[in-house]
């Protein structure tokens, strides 16, 4: 793993020489970086990418999760999904951070997924994976939100 690791970077690392302001590639540079080194690539991000966009912002909020500063990763969460609500993905993340915090039926669960609701998110990686699988077509938000936070249990944690 940390031999693929490696490449991974090496490739990220081109790929940014030549969209430098692409956050979804910044936000995939976070998470492959040595714990160590992950916030000096946040810093970096948010150099160089708008300071709105939602995949970086997501990013560093899970790098908040992971070093346990829950209420500066709530808040990354809701500028997140402030900056973008259409951007389902961040909505996802929240969930699943809310869930580990709280009981599932906490308020601040059901906060999360009532403005997801009101927002009717319907871009992000993760999101259209669900949103548009044949199987989900009679979702409504909701369920679509939860089954996002379920698949983002799959992928690979800070």
């Amino acid at each position: 793993a940390a031999e693929s690791d490696a490449v991974a970077r090496t490739l990220l690392a081109r790929a940014l020489q030549e969209c430098p302001a692409a956050g979804a590639l910044w936000a995939e540079a976070i998470v492959l970086e040595p714990r160590a080194l992950r916030k000096a690539k946040s810093v970096d991000a948010l150099k160089h990418v708008d300071a709105h966009d939602p995949a970086v912002t997501v990013a560093v909020a899970r790098l908040f999760w992971s070093e346990r500063r829950v209420d500066k990763a709530r808040a990354w969460f809701g500028r997140a999904a402030a900056a973008d609500p259409d951007y389902g993905d961040a909505w996802a993340w929240w969930l699943r951070f809310e869930r580990e915090q709280h009981a599932p039926d906490a308020q601040a669960v059901r906060a999360v997924e009532d403005a997801c609701v009101r927002a009717q998110p319907r871009h992000g990686h993760y999101w259209p994976i669900v949103a548009k699988d044949p199987a989900n077509a009679r979702l409504a938000t909701r369920d679509v939100l939860h089954k996002t936070a379920e698949l983002l249990a799959t992928t690979r944690q800070l």
